[in-house]
């Protein structure tokens, strides 16, 4: 049997949590991650800002309980396991992607969703000073680590992570806008998540593979990413589409062979479908904006 689901701390929404714009379109229904679950919620495409994302939404004190408890609502088939458990090579090409060649050393970076620390380590280890929020059971006994972001202690950070983080959170505004005061002029907010934009987002709709909810609740335009970050007080440095765990062309077409030699037919044909049309993430890089949040 399913985990129960609590219908009374749900939200239903009467316009876009970005833009507020009160019309959206339904591209479909969409069956909650959970595999024994038959719950279903409206996936919707705002037309102020393209923003795609699901109503009714659980509301935050709800989400972060889901995840304390590791509830398959949120975390589908995984159990027990850290989310981000990964190997050196996309350790690597996650801190290019991230800090571009900067020096780590005394660099104090904040991560939000930082899974079992395995990330926070491995730039720990190259002279970084970490931190990191994971609400996650994954996160007990890592250094550094507290389970929600108002038991950090008062501090500026040179860096701050939220890599696949945002599209799960009820109010990414809100929590973008909490960021600052963790922040200082000079901080870079570095942050991943689904680009509502990319061809596999417009080829599947609904049965794209990021749509996942309770697990996702939010899918993010180039107009909903500049509306939601203006609003919460940040500048845009940068914008850029980019593949799931910063793979390239090359590494998933070499995956699509390995599987292929396996004798793994779908899992090949997947990867050379995201070869040639994936870039469905967006990395966004801002810094603290000198004007007053929109809010």
């Amino acid at each position: 049997m399913p985990d129960n689901f609590d219908h009374s701390s749900v939200t239903h929404l009467s316009s876009c949590p970005i833009c507020h714009c009160p019309k959206a379109a339904k591209i479909s229904d969409v069956k909650t991650i959970h595999p024994e679950s038959s719950e279903k919620v409206m996936y919707l495409r705002c037309h102020g800002c393209g923003h795609r994302y699901h109503n009714p939404l659980p509301t935050q004190a709800y989400l972060s309980k889901l995840y304390s408890h590791g509830s398959r609502f949120v975390v589908g088939h995984t159990s027990g396991s850290s989310p981000q458990t990964e190997s050196p090579d996309v350790l690597s090409r996650t801190v290019d992607n991230i800090f571009c060649g900067r020096k780590l050393q005394g660099l104090s970076v904040l991560e939000i969703g930082s899974g079992n620390g395995g990330f926070l380590r491995w730039i720990e280890q190259q002279g970084a000073k970490v931190a990191g929020v994971e609400p996650g059971p994954w996160g007990d006994g890592s250094p550094n680590t507290v389970h929600d972001i108002s038991d950090l202690e008062p501090q500026r950070f040179d860096v701050i992570i939220m890599l696949d983080v945002l599209e799960h959170l009820s109010s990414p505004v809100g929590v973008l806008h909490d960021l600052l005061r963790f922040s200082c002029p000079d901080t870079v907010l570095v942050v991943a998540f689904p680009n509502a934009e990319s061809l596999l987002s417009r080829l599947w709709r609904g049965k794209w593979r990021m749509v996942r909810p309770f697990g996702h609740l939010h899918y993010f335009s180039g107009g909903s990413i500049d509306q939601a970050f203006a609003r919460a007080g940040w500048a845009v440095l940068e914008k850029r589409p980019t593949w799931f765990r910063f793979f390239c062309r090359r590494e998933q077409l070499m995956s699509s062979y390995y599987a292929l030699r396996g004798v793994r037919i779908k899992d090949a044909a997947r990867s050379v479908v995201e070869a040639l049309l994936g870039r469905d993430q967006w990395l966004v890089k801002a810094s603290p904006s000198p004007k007053q949040p929109l809010r």
